[in-house]
């Protein structure tokens, strides 16, 4: 199964990327992946403008630059 995680937001909230925000010692990213890793066979993450999100799993997560905020699901379908 190929999981998506969201992860383009604007952070205009939180003033800074909520991705990369550690909790708990991890990355909220890092938490999301760990989650979906055992159910993964493919992880692609939807990012503000391709930013690069560092996880453990690098290997099988694929990046997906959101370069339309408001139309971030046809981007990532249209990329797969």
């Amino acid at each position: 199964m190929t999981s998506i995680i969201l992860a383009g937001g604007k952070s205009s909230r939180l003033g800074r990327n909520k991705a990369l925000q550690v909790i708990g010692g991890k990355s909220l990213i890092q938490w999301v992946v760990d989650r979906l890793d055992t159910l993964s066979t493919e992880i692609i993450i939807a990012t503000a403008r391709g930013e690069a999100i560092p996880c453990s799993s690098a290997a099988r997560i694929k990046t997906v630059a959101d370069f339309y905020p408001s139309k971030v699901l046809w981007q990532v379908f249209t990329r797969v």
